[in-house]
């Protein structure tokens, strides 16, 4: 068996792995070991996914004392979005396995709408007294809106042929009715080491058949007929040299290098009673003096859209 590597990636960016080895679940003994790094949602997932294929000898190493990764929520009563809630969407499919789900989110109405991924508000801009001006500024908050979804401060850093490349699910925003801190991956929690950081692997990259060897921080060693890696992008981009032995493929290190990422701040805002209309779902920000944007922050804020309470 080649020992070879794969850059693998499914919508949304939720599965981002480096597979050491073929992993076809199909050609594979079941017996086989895999070692998966990384306890986030692709890490959690991709063990997920084989232990439903019949994969009992895999385990998780993890670098932090907990798993998730970058998703960690906090108690503030607030709801969660699910973007494109469909069959296609892994988050969705493991929210309504756990009954996170709101009943509207689950009916096949809901989950067939497509709106390009862009949920159907109806904005009510202009008045009597639109003026020029107006007009200026609500074509800029577009444009935010663009950047919002697109992830990037400026459309001006999208390349056209990997935003036709991007690929959205269809079915309508929903979110989960209550406050969601946990969810508890039962069938994984065996199976995860924690506080253990991966130094080095080092893997086989002729034809020859060979165990994949694990070095992590503390100087423990472990060997594995497959290892996938789920550690971020940027982290990726920074220890990739280090972390490879012998280094990845050209065409792998050339798509870690040309591959970026932008950053979504959200930002929640609790009221004791609405002041709004009661029909009113999202509130954008118009600034008369759009040319300054770039001197405030706040001005990149294309609006808030408005959530029902979530229980108390």
């Amino acid at each position: 068996m080649k020992k070879c590597t794969s850059l693998c990636s499914q919508s949304n960016s939720v599965f981002r792995m480096l597979i050491m080895g073929s992993m076809n679940p199909g050609k594979i003994q079941r017996d086989a070991k895999v070692l998966i790094v990384g306890s986030g949602i692709a890490g959690i997932s991709a063990a997920l996914k084989l232990n439903v294929a019949g994969f009992k000898n895999v385990h998780i190493l993890e670098a932090t004392g907990r798993s998730g990764g970058r998703i960690k929520t906090g108690k503030m009563g607030m709801a969660n979005w699910i973007h494109g809630p469909s069959e296609e969407n892994p988050v969705f499919c493991l929210a309504r396995q756990y009954g996170l789900l709101d009943p509207e989110a689950l009916t096949p109405e809901n989950q067939a709408m497509d709106v390009a991924g862009h949920p159907p508000w109806v904005p009510n801009f202009f008045t009597n007294n639109a003026t020029r001006s107006l007009g200026f500024s609500v074509v800029s908050n577009i444009l935010k809106v663009e950047c919002c979804v697109n992830g990037t401060h400026s459309m001006d850093a999208v390349g056209l042929s990997g935003l036709s490349l991007y690929k959205t699910l269809p079915g309508l925003d929903c979110t989960f009715p209550k406050s969601v801190s946990v969810v508890e991956f039962n069938e994984c929690t065996h199976t995860v080491t924690y506080n253990c950081p991966v130094r080095c692997i080092e893997w086989n990259n002729t034809e020859a058949q060979s165990t994949v060897k694990v070095e992590c921080e503390d100087g423990t060693g472990m060997t594995a007929d497959h290892v996938i890696v789920t550690v971020s992008l940027g982290y990726l981009k920074k220890h990739h040299s280090a972390m490879f032995s012998p280094p990845l493929p050209l065409h792998k290190l050339q798509s870690i290098q040309r591959q970026g990422f932008g950053t979504n701040n959200k930002i929640y805002v609790e009221f004791d009673s609405p002041w709004w209309d009661a029909d009113c779902e999202v509130i954008y920000f118009l600034w008369e003096d759009e040319v300054n944007i770039p001197s405030s922050w706040i001005k990149k804020l294309f609006g808030f859209t408005v959530l029902k309470p979530t229980e108390r």
